[in-house]
Parts: C-alpha cells; sequence; structure tokens
C-alpha cells in the first residue's frame, strides 16, 4: 500500500460502487461459511434425535442470513480500517462490538433474544401460579371431605356408645 501510494497508484477514494461490492462479497462469504458450519452442527443434532428436520432446516437458514449480514458489515467496515496491526486491534474490536449486536438484534427478530426468555420465564411463573391455585382448591376440596367424614365417624361413634349403653341398660 505504502508503495502504491508513493508511486501515485494509491486510489484513496471510497465509492458506494466499491463498498457495495466489497459488502456483497463479504455477505456471501459470511453466508457460506455459516451455511457450512450450522449445516453439520444441525445435522448432527437432527441425527441424535435433538431436533426435528423442519427445526434443523430453520436453523440453518437464520444462521446464513446471521452470517450473511455479519460478513457483509464487517467486509464493509475493513474498508474504512488502516493496514497492519492497528487496523487488525481495530477490526477484531469492532467485528466483537458488532457480532455481539447484531446477533442479539437478529436474535429479537427471530424470536431467541431476551423477549423471549421474559415471556418464557413469565408464562413458567404463571403456570406455577395456576399449578399452586388449583393445589390449594385441591387441598380445601379434600379438607371438607375429611372434615365431613370426621363428623361422620363422631356420630356413628355417638350411635355406637348410645347403643352400647343401651345394650347394658338392658342386661
Amino acid at each position: 500500500m505504502l508503495g502504491k501510494r508513493r508511486g501515485g497508484e494509491a486510489n484513496t477514494n471510497i465509492t458506494a460502487g466499491k463498498t457495495l461490492k466489497k459488502t456483497a462479497n463479504g455477505a456471501v462469504i459470511g453466508a457460506a461459511v455459516s451455511l457450512t458450519i450450522s449445516g453439520l452442527t444441525n445435522y448432527i443434532s437432527y441425527k441424535k434425535g435433538e431436533i426435528t428436520r423442519k427445526q434443523a432446516f430453520i436453523n440453518i437458514g437464520e444462521d446464513s442470513a446471521k452470517g450473511a449480514i455479519m460478513g457483509g458489515e464487517m467486509s464493509a467496515v475493513s474498508i474504512f480500517l488502516p493496514a497492519g496491526a492497528v487496523g487488525f486491534i481495530s477490526g477484531l474490536a469492532i467485528g466483537v462490538y458488532l457480532n455481539a449486536t447484531l446477533t442479539n438484534i437478529l436474535d429479537e427478530i427471530f424470536g431467541k433474544g431476551a423477549h423471549h426468555e421474559i415471556l418464557a420465564a413469565s408464562g413458567c411463573v404463571m403456570s406455577t401460579s395456576k399449578n399452586l391455585c388449583e393445589a390449594l382448591e385441591s387441598f380445601s376440596e379434600d379438607r371438607k371431605a375429611v372434615q365431613e367424614a370426621i363428623a361422620q365417624i363422631k356420630e356413628n361413634l355417638s350411635l355406637t356408645d348410645a347403643a352400647l349403653k343401651n345394650k347394658k341398660n338392658r342386661r
């Protein structure tokens, strides 16, 4: 790059066309890599019976979309970074940040993010509360049945005592 700059051959202008072309190339590479890795991992999960075939294809599609978006954005960002160690370290830092941010955004879009976890937790709390209410109602009904049974036993004991007294008095 320095040699090109000194020789007057370097083009330091960044155009929309160059950026778009580089972004598209990065998106294709990101999608291809993600498709391959996701295809293998989901195939293994499918063969183990951990997921259905439909879920495997959904996962592969989502992962490929994430890979395309992240590959494109990293490729576009790399246009603006200098060559060498500074560019590498800057690219790594920017990549980690953008990857985490885009992953969170895409997980929300695909229904797998924090919102999904909050809803799942709310559903769990609601189900637990509902089950507790049902258990309390059952306990209340059982308590009434036990009290009725105790009352019936007491009545039977009273009748038995009365019958025994009558029998003793007749003798």
